[in-house]
């Protein structure tokens, strides 16, 4: 395959390759170099890296850590629309959920993103149905609800590739459902990350 590709990039996912690149080689993913190489794996040229995300959960009155990790991902999110070919998108919203230990019994609160694969799953079909499209898509997601957005790009003739992570002994997965979707994928954190990385 020649041409151009679009990258498509879960940001909720990719914090957790970046959060392994840190551990594993002590140093964050560039975003850009990233989509540049997983286009190249899969023999295109990189067209543009859209890379959807929420900003971080911010409430009322937030304490200095959370306005803190607020302004943090916005800054990065900053960095990612400077960068040549890539433009965030922001998607979706960070949602605060609470939850009780089974083990010990403890009561405790996370954030879990919500929308995110919504965004890109309608901007994969509504990209590989216009007739000026590239026709090749890498995603980087292990979601499988995208897996019925990927049949339909296909089914509009375009080829969709992607890029997971999956390393158990780091609590790195993807769906298989996903997987067997795809044109062709790559596990990104099997030696893919050394060079791409500030």
């Amino acid at each position: 395959m020649s041409g151009k590709a679009t990258i498509l990039i879960d940001g909720g996912y990719f914090d957790n390759i970046n959060r392994y690149s840190k551990n594993t080689h002590n140093s964050a993913v560039d975003v850009h170099d990233f989509a540049e190489k997983l286009a190249r794996t899969f023999g295109s040229d990189l067209l543009r890296c859209k890379f959807y995300h929420a900003l971080p959960y911010l409430p009322e009155d937030p304490t200095d850590e959370q306005q803190e990790r607020y302004e943090g991902a916005q800054s990065f999110f900053d960095t990612i629309d400077d960068q040549p070919k890539t433009q965030f998108e922001k998607k979706g919203r960070v949602k605060q959920e609470h939850a009780d230990c089974p083990d010990c019994g403890n009561h405790f609160t996370y954030s879990s993103q919500k929308g995110v694969d919504v965004g890109i799953a309608v901007d994969l079909v509504e990209m590989a149905s216009d007739q000026n499209s590239p026709g090749a898509f890498v995603l980087v997601s292990g979601d499988e609800d995208l897996q019925h957005a990927v049949r339909a790009a296909k089914d509009n003739h375009a080829n969709v590739f992607l890029g997971y992570a999956y390393d158990p002994s780091a609590s790195l997965y993807s769906a298989q459902q996903l997987r067997q979707e795809v044109d062709q994928h790559v596990n990104v954190v099997d030696g893919f990350l050394q060079d791409v990385t500030l």
